[in-house]
């Protein structure tokens, strides 16, 4: 149970990150934004048990590796706004999904998109190098079937598309560490050799939706 819940957290942080990145809006005050650059996302819960993604960015370009949030192997996640897709690749079975990029199919994959409840400024601090706007955010997620009440803490960048922190009610962490600014290979954006393409409902998922529907159909 302990850990299906730090799944559900990290999915939760995951589409959040998403939905700044996708989405949002970010203005530049002062400093340039930085356009191209990797990094870390580590997620941290209260225990001090650690979960790393690596990140890598390149304008509107952007690829998240991590492990499976099943819990077997790895999974990758490539977004080409300039295509308007999003390529879900699992590379120990040299397979890919791909799905349209918009607002629709992504709240179909994923849940309601986290939406504010509760917004407070809590004014600017500095985190990992970068000057912040600190907010406190009070959030509800639907995800996977389940809902997700979030009050969290949110450290934002104007140069950047991404957090570079977020702090939950129970103290879990999202960091965004090892921020190295400059261009990345424009392979990590592309579908390697190899892989097949698969139709498949995303998680498992497309079984989950017909039991729904059948179940509010009789």
């Amino acid at each position: 149970m302990e850990q299906k819940i730090f799944v559900g957290k990290r999915l939760f942080f995951v589409c959040l990150t998403l939905t700044f990145f996708l989405f949002g809006a970010s203005a530049c005050n002062g400093n340039e934004k930085i356009e191209e650059y990797s990094a870390e996302q580590v997620f941290k819960d209260a225990g001090g048990r650690e979960r790393v993604h690596n990140i890598f960015v390149s304008h509107d370009k952007i690829r998240m590796e991590m492990r499976s949030p099943m819990g077997k192997g790895s999974m990758v996640m490539i977004h080409r706004k300039d295509k308007g897709v999003t390529w879900t690749l699992f590379p120990e079975q040299k397979f890919y999904i791909e799905s349209s990029l918009d607002k629709e199919k992504f709240q179909k994959f994923f849940g309601e998109f986290p939406m504010d409840t509760e917004k407070e400024d809590l004014g600017t601090e500095t985190v990992n190098g970068f000057k912040c706007r600190k907010m406190r955010i009070k959030t509800t997620a639907r995800l996977m079937g389940r809902e997700i009440r979030n009050s969290s803490i949110v450290w934002k960048s104007d140069r950047l598309d991404f957090p570079v922190r977020s702090r939950s009610k129970d103290g879990g962490v999202v960091d965004l560490r090892n921020i190295k600014a400059g261009p990345q290979p424009a392979e990590l954006f592309d579908i390697p050799a190899g892989y097949t393409k698969r139709e498949m409902p995303f998680f498992n998922m497309g079984p989950m939706r017909k039991g729904r529907q059948k179940s509010q159909a009789d």
